[in-house]
């Protein structure tokens, strides 16, 4: 995580919400956007019929439930790396997992279970004894987020929050889930492996193979790619490892779902409404 500063991103996340601009999530280069409160993705079905287990992955951050239903299925803490453009996931995905250790599920809003937002999930009392479990640069962000009373603003100010129903993210989906979810993290919160990038900038930063799993949600519905970038993009995943995506219908989703289909195996496809999820092979 050497790319953040917990205080100076909190000082661009303040600014940018006393002047309501954080929905300019391409319209500058701060790196501190609007996060979305939980996954859209139908997690249960994206990343359906995957074997977690002994492998190594990268995924988008987004809302944090990218990471955290692997880890549920399976995947070791300390197999699973991130990346996004903006920067607030990884402090709000650190603000979930304090949310699992501390919050019963029926309150964890963050889910989707409540109709209407509350303040932020970690009550200021409950970051106070568990904050400094945190990482040093996490814990500067949400120490100054509490010393400006924010968790007094209404949470939709910087969270999207969507109608999302607990099934679709499965270790929100009963109680069982959810607190076997919640015992990974008991006896570690780990420092998560963050890259602060564009993903048609990863395979400067990786090695070829690096990854069994690469999974990107619905990205290439808003960044164009070329076959060249799709080429070296694909080549941080191993022989036979999996690209696990979500597909819209404009134009650079179709171009995007034609590179795949060109130079991948495509080994599952759901449609939900106008979205595909899409599971892909790579060749050896």
């Amino acid at each position: 995580m050497k790319q953040i500063n917990g205080i100076r991103d909190f000082h661009i996340f303040n600014e940018k919400l006393k002047n309501d601009q954080l929905e300019n999530f391409f319209d500058d280069q701060s790196g501190i956007y609007r996060v979305y409160g939980y996954a859209n993705d139908h997690l249960s079905e994206y990343y359906a019929k995957i074997n977690f287990r002994d492998k190594k992955m990268l995924t988008v951050l987004s809302s944090g439930d990218h990471y955290l239903e692997p880890i549920r299925q399976g995947m070791s803490k300390s197999n699973i790396s991130t990346f996004d453009i903006n920067r607030l996931t990884i402090y709000c995905t650190y603000m979930k997992i304090l949310a699992l250790l501390t919050n019963h599920r029926r309150d964890f809003l963050w889910g989707g279970l409540q109709t209407t937002p509350e303040p932020l999930i970690v009550s200021q009392d409950n970051f106070r004894s568990m904050g400094y479990h945190l990482p040093k640069e996490i814990k500067a962000f949400w120490t100054l987020f509490y010393e400006n009373n924010l968790d007094s603003v209404n949470p939709e100010h910087y969270l999207e929050y969507s109608h999302v129903l607990p099934e679709m993210i499965p270790y929100l989906a009963n109680d069982d889930n959810y607190y076997d979810l919640a015992e990974y993290f008991y006896s570690d919160i780990p420092k998560i492996p963050f890259y602060n990038q564009n993903i048609l900038n990863l395979p400067l930063t990786f090695t070829p193979g690096a990854f069994d799993i690469l999974s990107i949600s619905n990205i290439f519905d808003y960044v164009p790619v070329t076959e060249e970038g799709f080429i070296k993009l694909i080549s941080i995943l191993s022989d036979h490892g999996l690209l696990i995506c979500k597909s819209g219908e404009n134009d650079k989703a179709l171009n995007f779902k034609a590179l795949a289909d060109q130079h991948l195996n495509g080994i599952r496809e759901t449609t939900i409404g106008t979205k595909k999820l899409l599971q892909y092979q790579k060749r050896s």
